[in-house]
């Protein structure tokens, strides 16, 4: 048996998922891309490596090197060249993109969304069978949208808007500002970026399937980077890399087994996870050197992600840490948003 929880990530500077490097592409360093919408995403095992790599160098600042990889072992998995690896309880579905800001006249920005993304998104949450308010907010835009694959937008408040290089008709739509005013709280609550939440309360459009991803790809940030040696000379590049701009937010679930217990360490992950495991349930005998685990339990309130969570309530989980590569740079800075329950 499964739980599925579902989260939302935003951008808090450029982000570059990257897809490898393609000698034969004008984009050296392209950003990973779903094969058939071409839209930018941010695959599962992606984001599982990066919480894993945050989750061990936080719990390696107060715990021993033992102690912490057992406990990131135990939900996450076995690391890989470990002979027959244990899965861990928990996967990451790959992170689809819901939103992205653009250059917006009037007002500055626009965050830009679509049809057939945001039809996505309620499948995730009927899925899940969570946030009810998001999942009927959704429901109402997309019966407004009459034409998902047409030039038109919906929008707060009706007028035309040049979006980047594309100007549109946006009609008034009640369903949309409803939704923009849900989906601020849900994604922006708490968050230190408080001008995100007041620009999608106001200026959240939602666009033609087609129109949004000519959008997205025009909008998807396309750069020069060159490496220097210690004469400040050119030593490699130049090279061309993608990212997706500050503040695009993108959606998934964590799925959590909580019926299959990792076999090498008997430990109910899914307790850790949730910070409700009782050191006195371990069994003996286990070749993980369960007694370090014991003694972690009890230092560890929130459990393995809220160790590296910036705070918890309302149901929620923030955490924040780096995706992908350019990170001596700044970028790849994210703030994940896990709905853990009530």
């Amino acid at each position: 048996m499964t739980d599925a929880l579902p989260y939302f990530l935003v951008c808090r500077t450029p982000t570059r998922a990257g897809a490898g490097q393609r000698a034969t592409d004008v984009i050296d360093l392209p950003l990973q891309r779903e094969a058939h919408t071409k839209l930018p995403v941010i695959y599962g095992s992606t984001l599982k490596g990066a919480l894993r790599h945050a989750t061990l160098r936080k719990l390696s600042e107060e715990l021993d090197g033992e102690t912490s990889e057992g406990l990131v072992d135990a939900v996450f998995g076995d690391r890989p060249g470990e002979g027959s690896p244990s899965p861990g309880v928990v996967a990451f579905s790959d992170a689809v993109l819901l939103a992205m800001p653009v250059r917006c006249e009037p007002g500055f920005l626009a965050w830009v969304t679509s049809p057939y993304q945001l039809g996505r998104l309620y499948e995730v949450l009927e899925l899940t069978g969570e946030l009810e308010d998001l999942r009927e907010a959704v429901e109402e835009v997309l019966n407004d949208c009459k034409d998902p694959r047409g030039n038109g937008a919906l929008a707060p408040e009706e007028g035309t808007l040049l979006l980047d290089r594309i100007r549109v008709r946006a009609e008034a739509s009640d369903a949309v500002g409803d939704l923009a005013g849900v989906l601020s709280e849900t994604v922006f609550e708490g968050a230190p970026e408080p001008h995100f939440r007041r620009y999608v309360e106001e200026r959240l459009v939602v666009l033609g399937d087609g129109a949004f991803a000519d959008l997205v790809n025009s909008c998807t940030e396309r750069v020069v980077r060159v490496r220097l040696n210690e004469e400040k000379t050119v030593e490699q590049g130049p090279w061309y890399e993608e990212r997706v701009p500050e503040g695009t937010v993108f959606f998934g679930t964590l799925n959590v087994r909580h019926d299959t217990v990792p076999p090498k360490n008997g430990v109910d992950a899914r307790k850790v996870l949730f910070g409700r495991w009782e050191p006195d349930g371990v069994p003996d005998g286990d070749d993980r050197k369960l007694e370090a685990l014991k003694e972690a339990a009890g230092e560890l309130e929130a459990g393995v992600l809220g160790a590296v969570a910036d705070g918890s309530g309302d149901g929620y989980l923030d955490l924040r840490f780096q995706v992908g590569g350019s990170e001596t740079v700044g970028f790849g800075l994210v703030r994940l948003r896990q709905f853990v329950g009530e």
